[in-house]
């Protein structure tokens, strides 16, 4: 009986012993596959540093662009203002071309009519073309006036596409 506690002693040592190669073996490999993680580790970390450093960059970038859009926007704002408030001046004035256009008219109409009654209108025909003559004074003056604008208008166009080209 003895003998055959020995041999199932050995039997057992022997099994350990193959165990022990074993477990040998796959810590050897479990280590290996620790470093390979570790150094896929500090890759994935040294990129990940990388790729912060790129998302600062763009971040800056972006701050900075939207500033400058604000910028931009402030400006092209304040000439859309500048522009209606030209517009605005200018319909002004064309109101009162025409009004005076319309005056005009009217005098040149009571003028044709005034000449037909010639003799005995004399005097009231007088005083119509001193009206005629103070309406085409006011109508040159508003003319010019309406002109300066216009240009300036034009101005203020051009200036505004100038600067919307170099946006």
């Amino acid at each position: 009986k003895l003998q055959e506690d020995v041999k199932t002693l050995k039997l057992k040592i022997e099994k350990l012993e193959e165990q022990e190669v074993a477990a040998s073996r796959s810590s050897s490999l479990f280590q290996k596959e620790k470093q390979s993680l570790l150094e896929q580790l500090s890759n994935l970390t040294r990129q990940n540093g990388k790729l912060q450093g790129h998302i600062s960059q763009i971040d800056r970038e972006r701050d900075k662009a939207v500033r400058e859009l604000d910028s931009s926007d402030e400006i092209i704002s304040k000439m859309g203002i500048e522009v209606q408030r030209a517009n605005f001046e200018a319909r002004n004035l064309e109101c009162q071309l025409s009004v005076s256009a319309a005056r005009c008219r009217k005098l040149e109409d009571l003028l044709e009519n005034s000449e037909k009654i010639a003799a005995s209108l004399k005097k009231q025909q007088n005083q119509q073309e001193k009206e005629i003559d103070h309406a085409r004074r006011e109508t040159e003056v508003i003319r010019k006036s309406f002109q300066s604008l216009r240009n300036k208008y034009k101005k203020t166009i051009n200036s505004f596409q100038i600067y919307k080209k170099k946006l």
